[in-house]
């Protein structure tokens, strides 16, 4: 059995300051990549061959994807009702 042992505070806190953050549109962007390529690849199974657990992931990972489309389909409705993005400065 291998232990880890917990990095001292500091020393994590001053890896975090070297390392660039990443933008949350970015982390998002990335996200919603991830869902549908593993959609994609549970898709790829005949459904007579997914498990069990391929099956309810699939659903898990689907309905996630739908609550993103609506999501986005409602800011799209109410950004358009505005008149559109601000302008960037």
């Amino acid at each position: 059995m291998s232990v880890h042992p917990i990095p001292d505070p500091e020393i994590a806190r001053a890896l975090a300051e070297r390392e660039p953050a990443i933008p949350e549109g970015v982390k998002a962007y990335t996200r919603v990549e991830g869902l549908l390529g593993e959609e994609a690849r549970l898709l790829a199974t005949a459904k007579e061959e997914r498990r069990q657990e391929h099956e309810e992931r699939l659903r898990e990972v689907t309905a996630e994807l739908d609550r993103i489309w609506e999501r986005l389909r409602e800011r799209a409705e109410q950004l358009g009702a505005r008149g559109g993005l601000p302008a960037q400065t």
